[in-house]
């Protein structure tokens, strides 16, 4: 009885590892943490990957946190359209993460990416993760190789304000060059239901964006679920978006849209599975 969870988490995982796939020609921030809540807040990171108060395991051993599948279709494009799996978990105070993607068709353009990252806290309030994988691209017959690399730093000011520095594609690709994504977000909690954030973001050879994004808790009973609202905007490319989630007891479940000027739009999905969760 004592791994149960951890069994049910696994055997979720092994039925989902064949349906993985990603929609990303070359992995950027965004693609990393592009899931159904991210796509709702506008391509930032949701509240629950800016929590940088580190998990407390009273074990020696490694503990699962979560287990997650995604979706994406970008501009309802059935050619970009793919999966992607995360695995999370923590020993002590270090948190674990795992990410596998693949997306395309092998006879034309494809993508296999594998990523992991590790979090750590170096002082009571600031939290570093270093990012480490690669991207196999395979286009017409050829194979290419790309080595990922990326360091966030993750700042709780308060019990309600979070600041994040994030980098990513720190390596030059042999075919894409430096296309490297340097982040800076806050995050402000107004009050247990209503979330506000912020962040600018920079590409090299690119202009630099800022989003703002809402994320809003709907009421909760005793027994039921929960339901999440998010919002958010981009500019100077202009671009609205939106997202619904809901959580009931250790599973979580969240819809992203995202709307551009004369672009269809982009759709995404997830399901999640927290064993810990209370």
């Amino acid at each position: 009885m004592k791994y149960t969870s951890l069994l049910r988490a696994f055997l979720l995982l092994e039925c989902l590892f064949s349906f993985i796939a990603a929609p990303a020609q070359h992995m950027t921030a965004a693609d990393l943490l592009g899931d159904a809540a991210s796509l709702g807040l506008g391509g930032m990171m949701p509240s629950e990957s800016r929590d940088t108060r580190a998990a407390t395991d009273t074990f020696t051993g490694f503990r699962l946190q979560h287990v997650q599948a995604d979706f994406r279709m970008p501009y309802l494009r059935p050619q970009l359209f793919g999966r992607a799996l995360r695995l999370a978990c923590t020993r002590r105070h270090e948190r674990f993460r795992l990410h596998l993607a693949a997306t395309g068709s092998p006879s034309t353009l494809s993508v296999q990416t594998a990523v992991f990252s590790l979090r750590r806290p170096f002082f009571p309030r600031l939290n570093i993760e270093a990012d480490a994988g690669f991207n196999r691209l395979a286009e017409n017959g050829r194979y290419h190789f790309t080595w990922l690399a990326g360091i966030s730093f993750f700042y709780t000011n308060d019990s309600v304000t979070d600041f994040y520095f994030r980098t990513f594609n720190l390596l030059p690709s042999n075919v894409y060059g430096y296309h490297t994504d340097f982040r800076l977000g806050v995050s402000h909690r107004i009050s247990a239901n209503l979330l506000l954030t912020g962040e600018m973001e920079k590409q090299i050879a690119e202009p630099l964006l800022w989003r703002a994004a809402g994320e809003y808790l709907l009421g909760r009973t005793s027994g039921k679920g929960k339901g999440i609202m998010r919002i958010g905007g981009r500019w100077p490319y202009p671009c609205l978006n939106c997202g619904l989630g809901y959580l009931f007891k250790g599973w979580q479940v969240d819809w992203g849209l995202s709307f551009t000027p004369d672009l269809p739009v982009s759709l995404a999905g997830s399901i999640r599975y927290s064993p810990s969760r209370p």
